[in-house]
């Protein structure tokens, strides 16, 4: 299944979210758009899922019962159950002869459309546009389920074109909506926003699976299509009205909702999607890995999808009544804890319990195994009908945990082009819709108890092979970005993805001494580096660089999530660096710290333009092809770059810091007006004067020698969170918002309480002593009231 999913984040944006949200003020959920939105395509996926499993309860009872015992004989292991007395059934509608062999081509034929589409749903949604390309897919849908009737009376083969050509309509529903929900979803609110929208398809089957026998026994299985049908032409025009591409399309979306939702994706999406990185994204390995967790889970869901009001029927003996119903209850579990795991899954990635990375893991790893025990337990359970029902429906339940799980990294790795990659996956992932029904009713032509194990095994023995390939490079990350160019011609293959980025003037260069930060600084040649024109704040280049298959890196960059003290974390990559280059002649290697304190790691080479790839080696490991890296030009030359070119002198800094990635990569082009359209704001004038102020009364005063500018800037960045409205920061308006400023950073001294920007848990004045705090926020203090004295003399 397609699933209802969510993403979620926090080391790759998606993956230090947290930070990213802090700089935008929420809109408020009640009465939202973007809710509403949540709740028109629920209630859209409630109609595609009906019309998709509508006819595996007609199907109950369409068939011809003489006929059907004939060739399909129901297993004598499980006696009947008897209903209470109820009023005489309507048997008007048609019955017809199909064997168990055109029976699974009927259920199974809906997904040969449903294939073709899925690829060039995601491509059109971006082209054309989601809504109208998810509102006549579905309709479309609509219209062909209300001619069911009259396709199974011309014959089977009219029943399964007319299924075939539903599949084609409804295929391009769920790349769409991923597309959309691409341009509509804050990055902290997708597991919630992405669970309401596809629970839809769990409501679909929960309440079509009991009302499609009732409507069946009371009716005939005719009206089964006709009044879903109905409900899905009302759906399509509501969809008509209230559905809009992106938030600026939307008439009557607040401001304020406008603004959060386009602020906390600014940096997600790419600023154009016309050129499509398609060599990234099939060379994806982690692409790859949720191909094969998609295929696997609807392996499952299409297996118990299609067939289980017959194993219910014809296995455990329940009626048409009792089957619809019965046949529900696991679709009401997966629905309840999917909404469940939403939520757990967005608290322990908002609240930095857990990486996000993690949560994609831990949650595939109980969505595919939890289910896998279950169903191998359905194998022994006989005629027990109540352990049955019981274990077909926690194998349900556990699989909609998942939907936090593997489901959601289509847009963890690549929002922009995030229809495209679930066409991908959902194409691979329909395989089992189209051969499951054919292959577990070959393999139940005697409907034995048995024969039904059998079918059982298999699917969980799938479940397991999929958690046990996936779940080492289900990361969560953005291995498959779009480049702003092609790379030109004769550059080196090893640069996968050039991307650049500029930082705006007051978050260039900040540094964090944290465990997991260092560099690598040496000389490259301009040859083999794609080199674009770049501001004087500086250029960054984001690669994935080629490593070597047995690189002893492994276990450094395993750090990542495994966090090491700075001393040992320094240690292990300098001797790494050692045994990567000690087999080098002619090269003299220099391993020294850039400064005291300073978690950096330089690395001279006396031969200069030594290649990338020499260094990390040819071979590609599976697990670090897309690592992503940062290259920052530092010039110490003359001049610049575009005028003088690059001098001997000058060297590229490799970043491997993750954290300082996150910051240039979340906090990087045209945050405010400033980077906009000039100086139309006080905000560079106040972080200026507030650290002049700073370092004329550190002159005054060595006893605050432990404060520094990292500290201003960091009030200054929570300031910017408190008020980011440039007519709060207003040029004219320099003395006020200078003296705002001074009062923020004064409040930070006196609690002793400065969190840092990027990482929320580290306190920047720890070293500070809360006399010198104190001292420092009175002389702060003293000087405002004299008018600044300090500057004048």
């Amino acid at each position: 299944m397609e699933q209802y999913g969510s993403e979620d984040e926090e080391q790759d944006t998606p993956l230090l979210h947290g930070d990213k949200e802090r700089c935008v003020q929420r809109a408020p959920v009640c009465c939202s758009a973007r809710y509403g939105l949540a709740l028109l395509s629920s209630f859209g996926f409630f109609v595609v899922y009906s019309l998709r499993v509508n006819l595996s309860v007609a199907m109950v009872d369409m068939l011809n019962d003489t006929s059907h015992k004939t060739t399909n004989s129901s297993s004598s292991v499980c006696p009947a159950h008897a209903d209470p007395p109820r009023p005489q059934r309507n048997h008007s509608a048609s019955v017809y002869d199909w064997d168990s062999e055109t029976q699974g081509w009927i259920l199974g034929s809906f997904f040969y459309g449903y294939i073709l589409t899925q690829i060039p749903g995601g491509y059109l949604a971006g082209r054309l546009g989601p809504k109208w390309l998810l509102g006549f897919g579905i309709l479309g849908t609509v219209l062909f389920t209300m001619l069911t009737p009259i396709a199974a009376d011309w014959g089977a083969g009219y029943l399964i074109a007319v299924r075939v050509i539903e599949g084609i309509g409804e295929g391009v529903t769920f790349p769409a909506m991923y597309t959309m929900w691409a341009a509509w979803a804050p990055p902290l609110e997708r597991s919630r926003l992405l669970t309401i929208s596809y629970i839809g398809a769990q409501l679909g089957t929960v309440i079509a699976l009991p009302l499609s026998g009732e409507i069946c026994f009371y009716l005939d299985w005719t009206y089964v299509f006709y009044l879903f049908g109905a409900v899905g032409l009302l759906w399509f025009v509501l969809w008509s009205l209230l559905a809009f591409n992106t938030p600026n399309d939307h008439p009557r979306i607040s401001e304020q909702e406008r603004l959060y939702i386009s602020s906390s994706l600014k940096n997600e999406l790419s600023t154009s999607t016309d050129h499509i990185p398609w060599s990234s994204i099939v060379t994806s390995v982690p692409l790859l890995a949720i191909m094969v967790a998609h295929f696997s889970y609807n392996w499952t869901f299409y297996t118990l999808l299609t067939l289980l009001p017959t194993y219910m029927k014809d296995v455990l003996g329940f009626s048409i009544k009792q089957n619809g119903m019965l046949s529900a209850l696991p679709y009401i579990g997966c629905a309840t804890i999917a909404v469940f795991s939403g939520q757990l899954a967005d608290y322990l990635r908002e609240t930095r319990h857990c990486p996000t990375v993690w949560v994609r893991k831990i949650f595939s790893l109980v969505g595919m195994i939890g289910p896998a025990i279950f169903l191998v337990a359905v194998g022994f359970t006989g005629c027990n009908y109540t352990l049955a029902v019981t274990f077909l429906t926690i194998s349900s339940s556990l699989g909609g945990v998942s939907a936090s799980g593997f489901n959601i990294n289509h847009l963890d790795i690549a929002p922009s082009f995030a229809g495209i990659l679930l066409g991908i996956t959902n194409t691979f992932a329909t395989i089992p819709g189209m051969v499951g029904p054919v292959i577990a009713r070959s393999l139940t032509a005697n409907n034995t108890m048995e024969e039904w194990q059998t079918v059982f095994y298999i699917a969980a023995a799938i479940n397991v092979f999929e958690d046990r390939e996936d779940t080492p490079v289900n990361t969560g990350k953005k291995p498959v970005q779009a480049s702003s160019q092609d790379p030109p011609p004769g550059s080196s293959t090893h640069v996968k993805v050039i991307e650049p980025l500029h930082t705006g003037s007051y978050y260039e260069n900040l540094k964090i001494s944290n465990p997991d930060e260092f560099d690598i600084m040496f000389p490259i040649p301009i040859k083999r580096i794609n080199i674009q024109p770049f501001k004087e704040d500086g250029a960054f280049y984001i690669a994935s660089l080629k490593r070597d298959t047995h690189s002893r890196l492994q276990e450094f960059q395993q750090g990542v999530d495994k966090p090491l003290p700075a001393s040992k974390i320094l240690q292990k990559f300098r001797d790494e660096v050692i045994c990567s280059v000690q087999n080098f002649t002619g090269a003299k290697v220099n391993i020294y710290r850039k400064k005291k304190g300073c978690p950096a790691v330089t690395l001279n080479f006396t031969n200069d333009g030594m290649k990338i790839e020499t260094w990390l080696g040819g071979k590609v490991k599976r697990n670090y092809k897309y690592k992503p890296y940062y290259l920052v030009p530092k010039y110490e030359g003359s001049g610049t770059v575009e005028s003088n070119g690059i001098s001997a002198k000058d060297s590229w800094r490799i970043s491997v810091s993750h954290v300082e990635k996150e910051i240039l990569t979340n906090h990087g082009s045209e945050k405010t007006c400033c980077e906009k359209d000039g100086a139309r704001c006080c905000r560079k004038d106040c972080v200026k004067l507030l650290k002049h102020l700073l370092s004329l009364l550190k002159e005054q005063d060595k006893s605050f020698d432990k404060f520094c500018s990292y500290h201003v800037k960091t009030t200054f960045l929570h300031a910017c969170c408190s008020r980011p409205k440039d007519s709060q920061w207003a040029a004219a308006d320099l003395a006020l918002c200078f003296e705002q400023l001074l009062e923020d950073f004064e409040n930070h001294l006196k609690r002793r309480q400065l969190s840092n920007f990027f990482i929320p848990t580290q306190n920047l004045l720890d070293g500070c002593s809360q006399k010198n705090c104190n001292l420092l926020a009175l002389c702060i203090n003293k000087e405002k009231k004299e008018g600044f004295p300090i500057f004048k003399g």
